[in-house]
């Protein structure tokens, strides 16, 4: 656009993703009537000192702000004789874009040039004046009659570029002067320009609109669909220098984001001066020797807002823990209240002296709450890891999988005892044991250690399940509600002992376990290689005593609500897990279902449709990998619509890839078809000159379903939130009116149903799985006639017990988790 104005023409090249004027006007070059750049008024320099200072800026892209001649005095010669003080002609030019070059008069030739970002400070010697330091060297600015000029110049550069910057605290700047994320973009254009990165658009348009509108305080690499590269990447880091909008850093080395040793440094110079940030997230980050290097952790220890710190996944190695121990931990003043350092490379050496640090400082030992230090080799460090345990009153998650843990040593002193203990989750996967001194030190581990532990992960540990093996763990854990033993090659023995410990026959035998709540006994069973060999290789005791499991009789036992029992290449059950399924229909009380990789076919997807039909607790079903056809789904469509609970169910994506990739005139497909058994004959054909009903094919029958299965689980869940909605103004209405009609309390949540009742087609945002655009048909809900509600006599409903309020600020250590 070409606007003229009195001074003359300004010719202003605007960005397309740019939301704020003054980031897109910083690209802007003005010239005068003669063709010239704008703001040499006044300047009192010469054509060719303007032609020289004119070319600097227009390579630049900038603009000047001030431009001012002054004299700079040197001393020449050697020795007392020959020394003498000359004064020589400078040009100074302040841009908007923070460059400060100075000229040579007479010739224009650039002798030296800085940024913004390298001035550390200014002083005014006299009226006439002015120093500046940058972190190089000094300028001193003499004979000038523009001090007060050059001051306003710099500020007004330091507000534009660095907005955010604790430093513009005494500016005085109005609000709408700092710009969305309290200048991000305006501060990474500057730095860009700094460094010479090119400026991605599509990075400032996301942080102006999407995390301004929705105030996201966390700086994500994984948010563009093309990562930043590692210079894009270091211009962000130290942009957040100057910014304080965001309170989390998060980094996934994923493609190009591997930003490398120099980000790394980046990172831990931002943060000495960055007070916001709590959070950062450094995974395969590509970093190897800046672990090593002291500075790097000096850096982050002089930040006291940081409480929790992500570092998986990088090859830190035993010299970084030291240096991490050592430089970090040994310095840090201020709670720590997460940190994960899983597979990373380090040994037994490098946690020894990691756990001794921890238990020293006791900023750390004392309040940390999560830590993760799983796919290191710790070996026979585990007596340290012990000793840490005992140190950490606050602790509630650790983690210690795939650690090859020597058993011998997790077991605690005979003088030692816990006085205070917060573990709740422990996570012992994947470290292989056996019977006898191996488990003897879990169960005195789990006594000692962790006596209100509520969350045990034993999956891929070999954990023999046998009848005295089980009683042994399970009474130094008899508070748990959660239980992993997936990939411990359970056999028929193993299920039937498990079972018996948890749910004994006749309710005669307390439950060991009477608090579980959640179990995992994925991949354990093997499925039957040899159909004519039924009898030795069948699994049909197992499945029988799974399903006594999750009985109704079994529940007043073992209250189990979510129950997970995949099958993969070490365990399918095929057929055999439909009587497992069947039985369900007589459970009130499970939510959550995942029977994934069984392989049962079209037979298990019309046994769910059954059970569903007749549930009305489960809230969670997951059933792919189970070989499901168009057929399985249809006979499952007709149980879901007569469901009203069920919220979540991921499709069974595999499966239907699977018999869509079949081309249309192949053997499978036509089998697919004659199985089905029904012609499916849509409306109007869209495109169809003569208007004549068609074939609805396979693909096109397949979106339908799932565009009708997505419908049906939305409706469900905005039943669910309505009633909860109904529930809570009736209490509240009782609290304020106790002798009101009950009655009266539900027109909110009446009123609130109108908008809800009933959907549209589904939008185009909607899975699709064929590219005919189809208007998908509406489900049919079996859904008898609701009479008029009628006044209904108050009736006391017992109040929930309030759930507890943690004041320990957990909310970023669950996402964290």
């Amino acid at each position: 656009d070409i606007h003229i104005q009195p001074a003359g023409y300004t010719l202003r090249v605007r960005s397309r993703c740019s939301a704020d004027m003054s980031s897109s006007s910083d690209a802007s070059v003005s010239l005068a009537p003669s063709g010239r750049m704008a703001g040499f008024e006044n300047s009192g320099i010469s054509l060719l000192e303007r032609r020289e200072v004119e070319n600097y800026l227009i390579k630049r892209k900038d603009r000047p702000l001030i431009i001012e001649k002054f004299k700079d005095r040197k001393t020449k010669g050697t020795g007392p004789l020959l020394k003498k003080e000359v004064e020589e002609d400078r040009i100074l030019v302040i841009s908007k874009r923070g460059w400060i070059p100075i000229f040579q008069g007479g010739t224009g030739r650039l002798m030296t040039e800085a940024h913004i970002i390298e001035l550390t400070n200014t002083e005014t010697m006299n009226p006439n004046e002015i120093v500046l330091k940058f972190r190089a060297g000094s300028v001193t600015v003499g004979s000038c009659s523009k001090v007060n000029e050059i001051v306003a110049a710099i500020k007004k550069t330091f507000i534009f570029n660095l907005p955010g910057s604790p430093d513009t605290r005494d500016f005085e700047i109005k609000t709408e002067q700092i710009g969305p994320c309290y200048g991000f973009s305006r501060t990474y254009r500057c730095i860009s320009h700094y460094m010479g990165v090119p400026v991605r658009d599509d990075i400032c348009y996301l942080v102006d609109n999407i995390y301004a509108t929705n105030g996201i305080k966390e700086l994500n690499f994984s948010d563009w669909l093309e990562p930043p590269t590692a210079p894009q990447a270091k211009a962000m880091i130290d942009a957040l220098k100057y910014n304080q909008w965001f309170e989390s850093l998060v980094i996934s080395g994923e493609g190009a984001s591997k930003v490398g040793n120099d980000a790394i440094m980046m990172v831990a110079n931002a943060l000495q001066n960055n007070k916001t940030i709590s959070k950062i997230v450094l995974e395969r980050v590509g970093a190897r020797e800046a672990w090593v290097f002291g500075d790097t952790w000096q850096g982050l220890a002089l930040n006291n807002y940081l409480t929790i710190i992500n570092l998986a996944n990088n090859q830190i190695e035993d010299r970084g823990a030291t240096s991490l121990s050592n430089e970090y931990l040994a310095n840090i003043c201020h709670p720590l209240q997460a940190l994960n350092i899983s597979n990373c490379g380090i040994t037994r050496t490098g946690l020894g002296t990691f756990f001794k640090m921890i238990k020293e400082n006791k900023w750390v030992g004392k309040n940390i709450k999560f830590l993760a230090v799983s796919g290191n080799r710790l070996e026979d460090g585990a007596d340290d890891l012990v000793q840490f345990v005992f140190a950490a009153p606050s602790l509630r998650q650790l983690e210690v999988s795939n650690a090859n843990i020597t058993w011998g040593k997790l077991r605690p002193e005979m003088n030692m005892k816990i006085k205070e203990s917060s573990l709740t989750r422990l996570d012992l996967s994947g470290n292989k044991l056996s019977q006898g001194e191996h488990l003897t030190a879990l169960a005195a581990f789990l006594a000692d250690c962790c006596p209100g532990l509520t969350d045990l992960d034993m999956a891929d540990t070999t954990f023999p399940a046998t009848p005295f093996t089980l009683s042994t763990v399970f009474q130094s854990a008899s508070f748990l509600t959660k239980l992993s033993l997936a990939e411990n090659e359970l056999d028929e023995e193993g299920i039937l002992s498990l079972v018996d410990v948890l749910a004994p026959a006749g309710g005669a035998t307390p439950s060991a376990l009477p608090n579980l709540r959640y179990i995992d006994l994925s991949y354990n069973l093997p499925h039957n290689p040899n159909p004519l060999l039924v009898k030795k290789t069948s699994n049909a005791p197992s499945v029988k005593a799974l399903s006594h499991l999750l009985s109704p009789e079994a529940h007043k036992l073992c209250p189990i609500e979510s129950f997970k029992f995949q099958g993969g290449s070490k365990g399918r059950l095929k057929g055999e897990i439909l009587p497992l399924v069947q039985s369900l229909k007589r459970n009130s009380s499970l939510t959550e279902l995942d029977i994934r990789g069984h392989r049962a076919g079209d037979e298990l997807a019309a046994s769910l449709g059954q059970l569903i039909s007749v549930n009305s607790t489960l809230r969670v079903i997951s059933w792919d990998e189970n070989y499901t056809t168009l057929v399985g789904l249809e006979n499952f469509a007709m149980g879901l619509r007569r469901n009203h609970t069920l919220e979540r169910m991921p499709m069974p994506v595999l499966d239907i890839a699977d018999y869509l990739r079949l081309p249309e005139n192949s053997q499978g497909m036509q089998l697919l078809k004659e199985r089905l058994k029904v012609t499916m004959l849509t409306a109007t054909g869209i495109g169809s000159a003569s208007g004549a009903e068609r074939v609805a094919t396979i693909q096109e029958r397949t979106t339908e379903l799932i565009a009708e299965f997505q419908i049906i689980l939305i409706q469900n869940t905005l039943q669910t939130f309505k009633e909860s909605l109904k529930k809570a103004a009736g209490l509240k209405r009782r609290n304020e009116y106790p002798s009101s009609s009950s009655s009266s309390s539900t027109s909110t949540a009446n009123s609130i149903s109108t908008s809800t009742s009933s959907l549209g087609p589904p939008s185009d945002h909607m899975m699709s799985l064929s590219p005919p655009a189809m208007a998908s048909p509406q489900p049919v809900r079996d859904t008898p006639a609701s009479p008029e509600p009628q006044p209904q006599p108050q009736q006391e409903e017992e109040l929930p017990p309030p759930e507890h309020v943690d004041e320990g600020g957990d909310e970023d250590l669950d996402e964290f988790q």
